[in-house]
């Protein structure tokens, strides 16, 4: 199941540029997912709601950067503070800016954290939650089949599926196939645009 947004923060250090675990300076009340690659978050990012983003990263920040970029074109507008131990470039503003995050250069305490992390957790109860679409409401769905729905709405390829629920890709492949005959879609993609529209290609 995905995790709750409000107790969820990924912290993404995927060029370890944090002296130390940069989790510590998140709220002891929040759950900290601290992952060290790009593959890894990327993952992360799709298959879980989280409260925010944040990205560790050294003087260059290209890799993390890329993947929030990747992000933001996938449509995913999560709160994201960029935090560096290096001096702030003009080129390091710039991309925080066009990427909607915040940016933390040193020195930077916890309450600095804290703070982006309150306007964060402000801006989620103002978001109504998520629920079913129609279409989903009248298939009756298994508990897999619905964790399956909730990743491939997000654009969650079957590979990052399979490794998020620690499920075989067999498994990922013979659900999907029991939803295309539920929803009478030929395809993935006919599926992931049913389920953003609500409706089967039928309806």
């Amino acid at each position: 199941m995905l995790a709750p947004a409000a107790h969820s923060v990924l912290v993404v250090d995927a060029e370890n540029a944090g002296r130390a675990s940069e989790g510590d300076l998140v709220h002891p009340a929040i759950r900290a997912e601290r992952v060290t690659s790009v593959r890894r978050a990327r993952i992360a990012m799709a298959g879980h709601a989280h409260l925010a983003w944040l990205f560790v990263v050294d003087a260059r920040a290209s890799e993390p950067l890329a993947l929030l970029a990747e992000a933001r074109r996938g449509g995913w507008h999560t709160p994201a503070l960029i935090t560096t131990r290096a001096r702030a470039t003009r080129s390091l503003v710039n991309d925080a800016q066009l990427l909607g995050a915040e940016l933390l250069c040193a020195p930077y305490a916890r309450a600095h954290v804290h703070a982006f992390l309150k306007r964060a957790l402000g801006r989620s109860r103002t978001v109504a939650p998520t629920h079913d679409t129609p279409l989903t409401d009248t298939l009756g769905l298994t508990p897999r089949e619905r964790e399956i729905v909730d990743l491939l709405r997000r654009g969650v390829r079957r590979v990052a599926i399979a490794s998020e629920l620690r499920v075989s890709e067999n498994t990922v492949k013979s659900t999907v196939r029991a939803l295309l005959r539920k929803t009478r879609c030929e395809s993935v993609d006919q599926l992931r645009c049913a389920l953003l529209r609500g409706a089967s290609p039928e309806g």
